[in-house]
């Protein structure tokens, strides 16, 4: 029993130490394994799943695309625009998963090597300049859960005009800052990412503790919190 479980333990360590290679392996050496799990599960790239309000008509079906009766049919696919915010017994919005997201910090150089790597680019840490401002990427949302809670209302159908609206809905809490996006680019990239642009802050330090990825409206809630002191990388916080 003691030698089953030692060894349970022993393997387990081991997948966790081969796992984070990449913090001391040089990024010209990572493998696809380091790449992909830096861009997909890594202190700067975490899987988060939105809340939704379910929209509660008179027939008692959902409206929301991921919901049977949506704008889309079935279950799980996408259709319009989420469904809004519908109310249950007692008057208390119900609420139903959306599709599991990719929060990264894009602008993170980890994930900028990452990104480097995979794309065939020299991945070289004294290459890369350090930017002025956070990016932040959503990952497999599709945009039709960041529009308007009324499936009749058209307006956010305009990327511009959705992209204003994100910007009041949307905060990146770090420490005691609360931050709005100064910028929002939908549809960017291979995988149509949303990118969210913030002014960066001088006096982030590990003592801030974590930091809260939000996107919040009367029909959805998208959250994501990092601990800073998983955050470092060659001994410096990378944000």
């Amino acid at each position: 029993m003691r030698a089953t479980l030692f060894t349970s333990i022993l393997a387990g360590s081991l997948a966790l130490a081969a796992s984070l290679t990449w913090q001391k392996e040089d990024p010209a050496q990572w493998t696809s394994e380091d790449v992909y799990q830096i861009l997909n599960n890594s202190p700067w790239s975490k899987s988060a799943t939105a809340s939704m309000a379910r929209n509660l008509s008179s027939g008692g079906r959902g409206g929301g695309p991921w919901s049977e009766g949506g704008p889309g049919g079935g279950t799980g696919r996408m259709g319009g625009g989420w469904g809004g915010m519908g109310r249950g017994r007692g008057g208390y919005p119900q609420s139903q998963q959306g599709p599991a997201v990719t929060i990264q910090w894009s602008s993170a150089l980890p994930v900028r090597l990452a990104e480097a790597k995979q794309s065939g680019a020299a991945a070289d840490i004294a290459a890369m300049k350090p930017l002025k401002e956070y990016l932040i990427a959503v990952i497999g949302l599709p945009k039709s859960g960041l529009q308007s809670a009324n499936n009749n209302d058209s307006d956010y159908d305009d990327d511009a005009k959705l992209a204003d609206h994100l910007k009041v809905i949307t905060v990146l809490t770090i420490g005691q800052e609360r931050l709005n996006p100064t910028k929002v680019e939908l549809n960017q990239g291979r995988d149509a990412r949303a990118i969210f642009h913030f002014e960066k802050l001088q006096s982030v330090t590990l003592h801030d503790k974590d930091a809260e990825f939000r996107i919040s409206n009367e029909h959805m809630d998208l959250r994501k919190k990092f601990a800073l002191k998983d955050m470092e990388y060659q001994g410096k916080l990378e944000l």
